[in-house]
């Protein structure tokens, strides 16, 4: 089976940075990124996807040093899921989240308009 993803989003806050007990980078972002469309009767929409993600190693502080909140990046992984239990209610939970293997920086298109200040990526309708 394939589990491959790549993802062209935003950020929506910055890169949170840890280091494990044996010394190796971690980084967790969250990213999200809107898909434009148009309903049958003509009218405009856009469904936002959000999506965390988790980056390892040299990559890990690359992407801490050099993205921020807003900024757009390609992301290219697999999707990991975890289960765990909710202390309070004793609830099983199922997340599923971006193993990050590598990345690209994305330039801001020139559009003369002002980005959206919710720090989500946009692409273009199809």
């Amino acid at each position: 089976m394939i589990n491959s993803l790549i993802f062209h989003a935003r950020l929506t806050q910055d890169p949170v940075l840890r280091v494990t007990p044996s010394g190796t980078p971690v980084c967790n972002l969250s990213v999200a990124n809107n898909r434009h469309y148009k309903t049958e009767s003509g009218e405009k929409r856009t469904e936002t996807t959000f999506l965390e993600a988790e980056v390892w190693g040299k990559t890990a502080e690359l992407i801490n040093e050099h993205f921020r909140v807003g900024m757009p990046i390609l992301l290219q992984g697999r999707l990991k899921m975890n289960q765990y239990e909710e202390k309070d209610t004793q609830k099983k939970r199922t997340v599923h989240r971006m193993l990050v293997d590598s990345f690209d920086f994305v330039s801001r298109p020139e559009t003369g308009k002002e980005e959206e200040e919710s720090g989500v990526a946009s692409e273009q309708e199809h």
